[in-house]
């Protein structure tokens, strides 16, 4: 056999070889100690089901959880809230926006953020004079952006 061909096949038989470790990786319910058991709930049904990556992730996402004060909690309760609110459209061009942020050079996100943060720290005024004078457009149309 061509060794061009053969190692293509050679590298795929390698990777599923390790298929079954991924799932050994999983975690049962009654595995999880009583804390993470009380965070995580919601998931109580569907854990079992869940790839060993999300289950490690939720864990993860868990125990940040429980470190948390009560009134950060309330925050990201309360962004979680709006996020709901947003229409399916506009969270796919939110998330679409920020895929394409952490695509760019860490020195780029940066110069980002400082600007970001100089805006938001402008008066009020001058914030909605600045977004009159130069409008994001929208996407979609082309059209500046609809303003809340």
């Amino acid at each position: 056999m061509n060794k061009w061909i053969s190692l293509p096949i050679a590298l795929l038989l390698f990777l599923f070889s390790f298929w079954p470790w991924r799932e050994a990786l999983a975690i049962r319910w009654d595995q999880l100690s009583p804390q993470e058991r009380e965070v995580l709930k919601s998931f109580k049904g569907q854990w079992e089901k869940m790839p060993a990556e999300r289950q490690e992730r939720l864990r993860r996402d868990g125990e940040r959880w429980r470190k948390m004060t009560p009134e950060q909690r309330n925050q990201i309760q309360e962004r979680a809230k709006k996020w709901r609110k947003i229409p399916p459209e506009e969270r796919d061009r939110i998330r679409r926006g920020y895929e394409k942020f952490r695509s760019l050079s860490p020195e780029e996100q940066e110069r980002i953020r400082e600007k970001s943060e100089w805006f938001r720290n402008l008066p009020p005024d001058r914030r909605r004079n600045l977004q009159r004078e130069w409008p994001l457009p929208d996407q979609k149309r082309g059209f500046p952006r609809r303003r809340r």
